[in-house]
């Protein structure tokens, strides 16, 4: 009989980003791998305030103004319906993305869950976290510091903490180490373009301060000023209206590079797939530095790799280290080689196939969810 299970998001979940496609993903893995496994979330009104709880789509609990709390507030705050089901329903493990809104009222929930006997798990996307906050408000700046007291109780409530770091602890709980996976199934290959007189690079991001494509602004503002033999253009794909790509736009204007940087927005499906086919190679992230970290598993590149495009990051990746479809840069705030990047990009031999069959030999989220499933068997079997 398969475990039942629930993988709790504080946030929608859209299967057209790449988080969405993310979680999707992870819980297609534990079903292959014998769980059986809903999706608890939460869904937005007109005017992107959340509203509701859903399991699997499904309307679970409507926020209503009781109390004399609102009902914008109590996905923050209110857990007893989530309790309530995963007790009814006989759930024995539940699966956490940890979005950094731990308070009082969800170490209790902890608690309770402990206390019945369920296996909690919890995944921290990203970590250390805490140089994310810049720049907020004071209001946000109580929730983090309620966020980081309460965090220093998980331990004796949480059974593992999830990462793609290399941490043995986390706020003093064992950890299970994967990378970020992929469905391979859902990424096509892009079509082999061979290097001529222009290169095009491309860019898939949401855009945060800290992928730091700025450098690359930078550096070809100052590759504009050579004696160039070859052009190069950028397409940047993501949604262009938030704080950080509206800098970049900022910048491309202000060096007068409009001819050389093109945003698409918000992407999917055949219009992603045919600005892939005609690019060279593509960008991860520039930026990890920002937030202290060398060393990055980007969703980003693994999804290039599965496309079997060539792409260049900073820092360190494990996956690819190494590899010979990779370019590795600097991790500072210098700007990009321009004509470093050029060399790179008509030097590559067609390397497609190679990395097509690396992602499906080491990136796939059934393989990284395996490591989840086994160490969940072995808590189970003890209760």
């Amino acid at each position: 009989m398969k475990t039942k299970s629930l993988l709790l998001v504080q946030h929608e979940v859209n299967e057209n980003n790449g988080i969405g496609k993310k979680i999707i993903s992870q819980k297609k893995a534990l079903l292959n791998l014998g769980y059986y496994v809903e999706i608890c979330s939460l869904v937005t009104d007109n005017n992107g305030k959340y509203y509701a709880r859903v399991i699997d789509g499904k309307i679970f609990e409507l926020f209503q103004k009781k109390y004399g709390l609102n009902k914008k507030l109590q996905w923050i705050w209110g857990y007893s319906k989530i309790f309530e089901y995963i007790t009814a329903e006989s759930i024995k493990f539940v699966y956490i993305r940890y979005t950094h809104f731990a308070n009082p009222f969800f170490i209790y929930f902890l608690k309770r869950l402990r206390d019945t006997g369920v296996l909690i798990y919890l995944e921290i996307p990203t970590y250390p976290y805490d140089s994310e906050y810049k720049d907020i408000t004071f209001g946000k700046k109580i929730l983090l510091t309620l966020e980081q007291a309460c965090r220093m109780q998980f331990k004796n409530k949480v059974n593992r903490i999830i990462t793609v770091t290399d941490d043995t602890k986390i706020f003093g709980i064992e950890t299970i180490n994967i990378d970020n996976g992929i469905d391979i199934n859902t990424i096509p290959v892009k079509r082999w373009k061979a290097s001529s007189s222009s290169i095009r690079v491309i860019i898939v991001s949401s855009f945060e301060f800290w992928h730091g494509y700025e450098r690359l602004i930078h550096g070809m503002a100052q590759y504009q000023k050579k004696q160039k033999s070859i052009d190069i253009h950028f397409d940047f794909i993501g949604h262009n209206n938030t704080t950080t790509c509206n800098e970049y736009k900022r910048l491309v204007n202000l060096y007068g590079l409009e001819d050389k940087f093109k945003f698409h927005g918000y992407l999917t499906g055949k219009s992603l797939d045919q600005i892939f086919d005609v690019a060279d190679v593509a960008i991860g992230v520039i930026g990890g530095h920002r937030k202290g970290l060398d060393k990055l598993k980007a969703l980003k590149n693994r999804e290039y790799c599965a496309r079997g495009i060539p792409f260049a990051y900073s820092g360190s990746d494990p996956s690819f280290d190494g590899c010979n479809f990779v370019l590795k840069l600097q991790n500072d705030e210098s700007p990009i080689n321009i004509s470093e990047l050029i060399d790179w990009a008509i030097s590559i031999p067609d390397v497609t196939e190679l990395m097509r069959k690396h992602a499906i030999d080491n990136l796939t989220w059934d393989k990284q969810m395996s490591k989840i499933a086994e160490s969940a068997n072995y808590f189970l079997k003890q209760k």
